[in-house]
């Protein structure tokens, strides 16, 4: 792969991971997520666009899980103290 094809390539799975932040935080509709994600897959090879998105749902996943843990540990910490 060439480092255009590269570069092509990580612009396109930057801009449909961008837009899934904001259409989490805002509103954006599903077919310019889709357009994206088309994009995004047009531009890079199945096997990089597999691991990236792996990448992704870990990473999401770790959020949750550490979100989860740290407002467990405040409420238990809260709850304890007198």
């Amino acid at each position: 792969m060439l480092r255009e094809e590269r570069e092509l390539c990580y612009k396109h799975r930057d801009a449909y991971y961008e837009a899934i932040k904001r259409e989490i935080e805002e509103t954006n509709t599903k077919k310019e997520l889709k357009r994206l994600k088309a994009l995004f897959e047009k531009n890079c090879p199945k096997s990089w666009v597999e691991h990236f998105e792996k990448i992704r749902e870990d990473s999401e996943k770790f959020t949750k899980l550490t979100t989860t843990t740290t407002t467990t540990t405040t409420t238990t910490t809260t709850t304890t103290t007198k």
